[in-house]
């Protein structure tokens, strides 16, 4: 498969590929391997895909992904405006009612991005170092993030193609409903 780098194709493909990309995440949890050889594929493809895509074309991650801040972040991003860590939360943030583990945006897109890039890239929250997390560990525990950023990052979307050809999907032998 060659790298697809044209955004606007991406997300396009990205929509129509919903329910197939759902019934791929169950095949993945059906994966045979171990979770360490899972990883394996998993980052190498990722740095085969990562090198060909130009983030600062796309930046749809700060446009539509809101990252979990926690307070050595909030530091940080407060120090950029220079605003104390409160006054930051005040004017910009609200805080993670569900899992009470940090704080979101108020409104997205960030704002610390102008023109596709970062204007704190130095000194950007922990989440927007990692995304789109593929580089980590236990990928196979992470399948959700696939199917929730498949038409967002051009990268995770050719890594999950990729990972498609690489574990032979098939997704019209595939039957969910005899997995369970």
């Amino acid at each position: 498969m060659d790298i697809e780098t044209d955004f606007e194709k991406i997300f396009a493909i990205g929509d129509s590929k919903d329910e197939e990309n759902v019934n791929f995440r169950a095949f993945m949890k059906w994966y045979g391997g171990s979770l360490e050889e899972f990883d394996r594929i998993v980052h190498a493809l990722y740095k085969q895909v990562e090198p060909h895509i130009d983030c600062t074309k796309c930046a749809n991650c700060c446009k539509n992904r809101n990252p979990l801040l926690i307070e050595e972040d909030i530091s940080r991003c407060a120090a950029a405006k220079d605003m104390t860590p409160n006054e930051f939360k005040e004017k910009y943030l609200e805080e993670d009612e569900e899992y009470q583990e940090g704080w979101f945006l108020k409104k997205l897109p960030c704002l610390f991005l102008k023109d596709n890039v970062c204007m704190i890239y130095e000194d950007r929250p922990e989440t927007c170092r990692e995304y789109p997390h593929l580089h980590t560990k236990e990928q196979l525990t992470k399948t959700w993030k696939y199917v929730n950023n498949y038409s967002i990052c051009p990268i995770m979307y050719n890594v999950v193609e990729l990972l498609k050809e690489h574990l032979d999907w098939d997704p019209e032998s595939f039957d969910i409903d005899k997995m369970y």
